[in-house]
């Protein structure tokens, strides 16, 4: 991350803690409108972020010690906050690898294998499916 975008994040924190929130917000309200006009049920997830995984070997100490990582993580948090109050309408899978064993990163930021048959089990287990298969 560039030294202007960080200083400019420092000298911004709360205008763009607003702005993360009404850009999720307006984003899901687009994706209201298109399920109601095309007749499907929409569940809006907010996934892991591996960045934040300390078992993600892919990440080094140097990022995770970085100004531009404290930001994201800041913002993260943000964002997992609005979710619990209700400011989004988002179902927070955030922390639901916690206690899953083994690899789950291919790199920095993607699921391997067992992540996602993780985070999919837990969307059919959520939507009600689960009884389904």
């Amino acid at each position: 991350v560039s030294k202007p975008a960080i200083e400019f994040a420092a000298a911004n924190r709360e205008l763009l803690r607003r702005q993360i929130i009404t850009y999720y917000q307006h984003n899901i309200a687009v994706m209201k409108g298109l399920s109601r006009a095309f007749g499907f049920t929409l569940h809006v997830y907010y996934q892991p972020i591996g960045l934040f995984d300390p078992r993600n070997p892919f990440m080094t100490e140097a990022a995770r010690t970085s100004e531009g990582y404290r930001y994201i993580e800041e913002m993260d948090a943000h964002i997992r906050s609005a979710i619990a109050r209700g400011d989004i309408d988002m179902i927070d899978l955030g922390e639901s690898l916690r206690d899953v064993a083994g690899d789950l990163y291919v790199d920095v930021v993607h699921y391997a294998p067992a992540a996602n048959r993780h985070l999919a089990a837990r969307m059919v287990t959520d939507l009600g499916l689960a009884e389904a298969r």
